[in-house]
């Protein structure tokens, strides 16, 4: 927070310079110094909800969101773009491609959910199955990697939003902001209008991956009229679905900021998350945290002492 805060301020004196001195040279604004501005005020509102469950954070929010220079439109994401090219692809696309190429197949895990919200934005982040034309096929964690005689054609794809070489990596999305300032009106009552705060993160989401519809589905979920608790656990599982394929690190790290005992929405008995077919830990234990890296083990003298994958963070109940 005093990091963003200090940058904040640095940015500010950098808006009121006669001459501006960033441009073509920075890959996410292009010299836009009011966007750099939305993105540290929006990673701010991210840290702060995310340490909520540990720290009283009420206050802090609540100026944060008075400040109203948040990311909100899809022309102010925090993306790095790629063209496509020899040179400019999408880093993760060009790793895999450089290898074995595509594994990544659709999973059950999500898709399952999205057929119970009948979520059509199933067929925009997934393709059809080469030998089942007009289907999404998925499959459980794990099975089809450990079937050696699946067909890759039987599997559903990555659409090319999620996985190609012109795909943009994003750093922080307009519908994860506005899934946030919604989070942020139910628990701490800012000035923001939740519903609609809501309804913009799912817009906002459909029109980045091209579904139409996306107003509609937001209205079918009945946002507005379930309770508090409810709001929250809505606002979860869209915002894990909305971030498949596009923010997966985020994704995973809000599944777990959400899931907790007194709202198991990820896990248990009858959650969403179904444990990988071949898995080292117990049945329905996921991971909570990376490892530290070997080379900080080995090259940091201060580096702490090893984890446990399955060790929680500090916000993390």
């Amino acid at each position: 927070m005093t990091t963003l805060d200090d940058a904040m301020a640095d940015l500010t004196l950098g808006l009121s310079a006669t001459v501006q001195t960033v441009g073509a040279e920075d890959f996410v604004y292009g010299g836009d110094l009011n966007n750099w501005m939305k993105f540290a005020n929006s990673l701010k509102l991210r840290i702060l909800l995310r340490m909520s469950d540990a720290v009283d954070v009420s206050a802090q929010v609540n100026a944060t969101v008075a400040t109203g220079a948040f990311i909100e439109t899809a022309a102010e994401i925090a993306e790095v773009p790629f063209s496509g090219a020899s040179g400019s692809e999408n880093p993760m696309f060009a790793w895999e491609e450089s290898g074995i190429g595509l594994f990544y197949k659709a999973a059950t895990t999500v898709t399952n959910v999205m057929d119970e919200l009948e979520d059509p934005r199933k067929f925009y982040i997934y393709k059809e199955a080469v030998n089942f034309p007009g289907e999404i096929r998925a499959g459980d964690q794990n099975q089809i990697a450990l079937d050696f005689t699946a067909v890759d054609e039987d599997w559903s794809d990555p659409a090319d939003v999620a996985y190609s070489a012109s795909a943009s990596t994003i750093l922080m999305s307009d519908w994860e902001v506005w899934f946030l300032r919604a989070e942020a009106a139910v628990k701490y009552n800012t000035g923001d209008d939740a519903g609609q705060a809501f309804s913009n993160a799912v817009a906002a989401n459909f029109a980045y991956i091209g579904a139409p519809g996306g107003a509609a589905y937001a209205a079918s979920l009945n946002f507005d009229s379930a309770s508090d608790e409810d709001k929250i656990t809505i606002i979860a599982i869209q915002k894990w679905l909305s971030m498949n394929g596009l923010q997966e690190a985020e994704g995973w790290i809000e599944s777990r900021r959400f899931d907790t005992p007194e709202n198991p929405i990820f896990s248990g008995p009858n959650g969403i998350y179904q444990t990988p077919i071949q898995s080292s830990l117990p049945d329905k234990v996921f991971p909570n945290r990376w490892l530290y890296p070997e080379s900080e083990q080995t090259l940091n003298s201060n580096s702490p002492a090893q984890v446990l994958v399955t060790a929680k963070v500090f916000w993390d109940r």
